[in-house]
């Protein structure tokens, strides 16, 4: 297993921590750690990652997501499966009960029922990119400054003839915010 953290500038100790994790599993794990020395978003550090990624799947996560166990070997059993290029789960919202988190709760509630709809029917539009697999072989870099970095993977491994998969039996729980505003 090859595991990738990119370090976008971040103001925490993540580059600190991620390097005594390596150094701790090195026997164990491939870690490499890049870091960039200014914040350029997150499609960037995505396209860094692709850049070092020789694993046949590229799996990614964001900082504040945690999984429970045999949560990614449930991911990567959806390749098994002919023509999915692209899985991802149902995401959990983890934060304190407060008005923004209840509006949070309901909006990935419509969320998930739409990715459930859309998987029924063919391809989900996106896969989460907060925790999320994709054949690496087909995949291509993000363009500069792009937003959307789940939709923009999943649509261009869609017009690969690949389809994407939208795990229900995956859960990830993700920190949100509980206010609103800046």
């Amino acid at each position: 297993m090859q595991v990738i953290v990119v370090d976008s500038a971040s103001t925490d100790a993540t580059c600190e921590i991620a390097r005594r994790f390596a150094d701790a599993h090195r026997k164990d794990l491939n870690v490499t750690v890049i870091e960039q020395s200014t914040r350029r978003g997150k499609a960037d550090a995505i396209n860094e990652a692709l850049r070092s990624a020789t694993s046949d799947y590229f799996v990614l996560t964001d900082a504040d997501v945690t999984n429970p166990s045999g949560a990614l070997s449930q991911l990567i059993s959806n390749f098994q499966v002919d023509g999915v290029g692209a899985a991802s789960g149902v995401e959990i919202p983890v934060a304190e009960h407060t008005f923004a988190s209840r509006i949070e709760n309901g909006y990935k509630a419509m969320y998930t029922a739409v990715r459930m709809a859309e998987d029924g029917l063919d391809t989900p539009f996106m896969c989460e990119s907060e925790f999320s697999a994709y054949r690496r072989d087909a995949l291509e870099p993000l363009r500069p400054g792009c937003m959307c970095d789940d939709i923009e993977l999943t649509v261009g491994l869609r017009s690969t003839g690949l389809r994407g998969a939208y795990d229900q039996r995956v859960r990830f729980y993700e920190k949100e915010a509980v206010t609103i505003g800046p």
